[in-house]
């Protein structure tokens, strides 16, 4: 899902007279009024070297198919530092293990606080089969006793969610596609100094939680609180 929100974001900010370069292994989806660059190790195409090349292009916006290596992390950062609007993905549990992961590959902190902007983390979810699903009631104490941080609104003494059952329509999975899950961290002062401190995953995801952020978690269960979704199939995707 990851490459769809970077397409999805890119399709959002381009526009006539935007100077966009990608890099990517592989090009997964080709978009009008992008220039895109296919890595190709074999032939010393890494994406370290796809990024100093496009970088004599003076784009305007960046987008990295993935940060691999110390080498590739740099060279994004210093992009943005420099102008350029950079987007990428990394592997991470969190939208705050990104901050600590680019820390792991060598990229001073200093540096990672005046580049950063926000962390976007994601999951994909199976949404629950329209045509089969099964309605079940379940009290606030149930809830609570098994899944304490459930989304109740006061006074709500019983809800009715929904689980799998499994019809022709969805091959007797009881799910019929996906859905995002996900969590927005919006890089503030406050995180910024936690970075430049060397604090923990934890302690940055606290922070962005105190300022707000609804966390993996949290936006799961909302969508099993809407019926979209099941609680086995957010407690599956989300550790």
């Amino acid at each position: 899902g990851k490459s769809t929100t970077l397409y999805a974001t890119l399709s959002v900010v381009n526009s006539v007279g935007k100077n966009i370069i990608t890099v990517e292994d592989p090009i997964e989806y080709r978009l009008d009024g992008l220039s895109q660059v296919q890595v190709n190790v074999r032939a010393g195409l890494t994406f370290a070297n796809g990024l100093r090349s496009i970088l004599r292009s003076d784009p305007d916006i960046i987008m990295i198919g993935e940060i691999r290596d110390a080498e590739t992390a740099r060279i994004a950062v210093e992009s943005a530092l420099t102008g350029h609007l950079v987007f990428s993905t990394i592997h991470t549990n969190d939208a705050a293990g990104a901050i600590t992961r680019l820390g792991d590959m060598g990229i001073e902190t200093f540096l990672t606080a005046s580049s950063l902007t926000a962390v976007v983390a994601q999951r994909l979810a199976r949404i629950l089969c329209p045509h089969c699903k099964q309605a079940y009631e379940i009290t606030r104490e149930q809830l609570l006793t098994n899944i304490p941080d459930f989304p109740l609104c006061e006074g709500e003494e019983k809800l009715t969610l929904y689980r799998s059952k499994g019809c022709f329509r969805c091959s007797n999975t009881g799910y019929k596609g996906r859905v995002g899950v996900y969590e927005l961290l919006l890089v503030n002062e406050e995180i910024r100094q936690l970075t430049l401190d060397h604090a923990s995953g934890s302690q940055i995801k606290d922070a962005a939680i105190g300022a707000g952020m609804i966390t993996l978690r949290q936006d799961g269960l909302r969508k099993v609180k809407e019926g979209i979704t099941s609680v086995e199939e957010i407690m599956r995707v989300i550790v």
